[in-house]
């Protein structure tokens, strides 16, 4: 099954699979960057259970997309999620974190959000897509 969704410049978006998880958690958890933290209002730590019950409970929701931004060596750099689906009214939640300094100000958050949009709107056929954001992190 191809998973990829987009590529450009070295990055790829494609949803996750269970084999992912551990990568997922040693790449980006292990040591979670404390400004992911504090601009996604999560605390600083998580253990491997949390993260990979997490993952794994993730790809199971119905409700739910999860997509890992991936870098031209094959490591996981971030994640963007539509989540809370509500297939009645076509509404759903957006949710991005570029997990290390590295993968910031390049434009990939930029380009991942547009790709999640495009497929939320295209493939799932919302219309509608919201995000919250906490007001230091404009």
């Amino acid at each position: 099954m191809n998973t990829s969704i987009a590529s450009k410049d070295g990055y790829t978006i494609r949803l996750a699979t269970k084999q992912d998880a551990l990568n997922y958690y040693q790449q980006n958890y292990c040591s979670l960057d404390k400004d992911v933290a504090y601009y996604t209002g999560c605390k600083e730590m998580f253990t491997k259970d949390e993260v990979i019950s997490f993952f794994m409970k993730s790809l199971e929701d119905e409700n739910r997309r999860f997509f890992l931004i991936v870098d031209a060596k094959g490591n996981i750099i971030g994640e963007t999620v539509i989540n809370e689906i509500d297939w009645d009214v076509r509404s759903a939640n957006f949710r991005i974190a570029l997990f290390t300094q590295s993968g910031r100000d390049k434009g990939i958050g930029s380009w991942a959000t547009r790709i999640t949009r495009d497929y939320a709107f295209e493939e799932l056929h919302l219309h509608r897509l919201s995000l919250d954001v906490f007001s230091f992190n404009f």
